[in-house]
């Protein structure tokens, strides 16, 4: 591909002729494919055809007549109604759900986000309903990549926000045990890491709805699950949630606002009123998820902290148990001691329970909470341990005191 790029690098018109040369047959061989009267038992062949026009995607770079008009994005138009069908004929394979997602994703960003926006509704309105159908975690992953590539952008929130509710939807009639989410840790990673996401660029129609609670809750049951990504997805959410808790807090004390407020024309207060007013009641919605379900999420992290539940990610980038405690200790401090001193009660004492306390109580710098916390959950790991041996297995921390 990268050598016929360069053979037709200023001549629009052969390339033109060159690219239906390369990607016709390929369509053809796929509309075959996947026709109602071809009885295919496997999508062996199907998966390699996405797979040549993935090359096709990637590496084929021609020149276009109209620039408005990349070969790329006319290739996926063309395209659009047999990868459609695709999905539909085996819509229960994830090799093939895999190399689809992949293919929209390189198609995406190769033609860019801009003179994607034609593609953007009826991709989002496949993705719903493929994962719907499927239960493939590669559509969760391809969601998330339009929220990257859109979310930033506050014309299409709104409509980024209606395909997040309904995978949500989806997710949650899937998730109802902890079997399912056991079952199922490619969903339930992809799916934290995607309303994380949501979180990172776009959060205030989510933070705004009731579905953020459910989500919250969501997480704190998914903090159980013993699966390394799955687990960290979860705090990847729960951390994207507290931070923006936290830049909305700032936002609403900002000494620009505050000077807009004070200013005395009245364009520029209205402005400033208006801001303040909904910083504030983003503030109160995310305030009150978090009030109901903040005992919860922190008695998971201490139950991690001691060994009875998964501590994979301790103190990791974007997502850990340490980042959690972190951003609690930034947005509501008084809280978090409140929501510590329950289950820590039950924690025999030592002086590493109390350097970790101390160490919240006078919020340290994050460097020294990752210390402590460290040093807190190797020696209640070590007494688990110890208490599990002299108790023929059966671990318990408290029986060793």
């Amino acid at each position: 591909c990268k050598a016929v790029s360069s053979q037709f690098e200023f001549n629009p018109q052969m390339a033109s002729t060159c690219f239906e040369r390369l990607a016709q047959p390929i369509g053809n061989r796929l509309a075959k494919l996947i026709a109602p009267e071809t009885m295919a038992s496997s999508s062996k062949a199907v998966v390699a055809e996405i797979e040549r026009l993935m090359v096709i995607v990637r590496y084929l770079n021609l020149p276009s007549v109209d620039p408005d008009q990349p070969f790329v994005l006319e290739l996926m138009k063309q395209s659009w109604i047999v990868l459609d069908a695709t999905a539909c004929k085996f819509p229960k394979d994830p090799h093939l759900a895999e190399k689809l997602c992949r293919l929209h994703k390189h198609a995406l960003r190769k033609v860019g986000a801009e003179l994607y926006v034609p593609l953007l509704e009826p991709l989002m309105t496949q993705i719903v309903r493929n994962f719907d159908m499927s239960h493939q975690s590669p559509y969760l992953y391809l969601a998330s990549i339009c929220i990257t590539e859109y979310g930033r952008n506050s014309e299409y929130e709104q409509n980024l926000f209606v395909m997040i509710s309904q995978l949500s939807t989806s997710c949650f009639s899937l998730l109802k045990s902890m079997d399912d989410f056991t079952n199922q840790p490619d969903v339930v990673e992809e799916f934290f890491y995607l309303v994380g996401r949501f979180m990172y660029y776009c959060p205030e129609p989510l933070v705004l709805s009731p579905l953020l609670l459910s989500l919250i809750q969501c997480a704190s049951a998914g903090m159980h699950i013993q699966h390394r990504d799955a687990n960290k997805g979860t705090l990847n959410f729960l951390e994207n949630t507290l931070t923006y808790g936290i830049d909305v807090v700032k936002k609403g004390q900002s000494a620009s606002l505050q000077a807009d407020l004070d200013s005395g024309d009245k364009e520029r207060v209205d402005a400033a009123t208006k801001t303040k007013e909904h910083l504030l009641l983003c503030q109160q919605s995310l305030q009150a998820a978090i009030l109901a379900e903040g005992q919860n999420i922190v008695t998971n992290i201490c139950r991690a902290l001691i060994g009875e539940l998964p501590a994979y990610a301790l103190d990791s980038r974007s997502g850990s148990l340490t980042g959690v405690i972190w951003k609690f200790n930034v947005l509501c401090p008084e809280l978090l001691l409140n929501w510590l001193a329950q289950p820590l009660e039950t924690v025999p004492d030592s002086h590493v329970k109390m350097d970790f306390i101390e160490c919240v109580r006078e919020r340290r710098d994050e460097d020294e909470l990752v210390y402590f916390t460290r040093a807190f959950n190797k020696y209640y790991e070590r007494m688990r341990s110890l208490a599990g041996t002299s108790n023929g297995g059966r671990e318990s921390i408290h029986a060793h005191y």
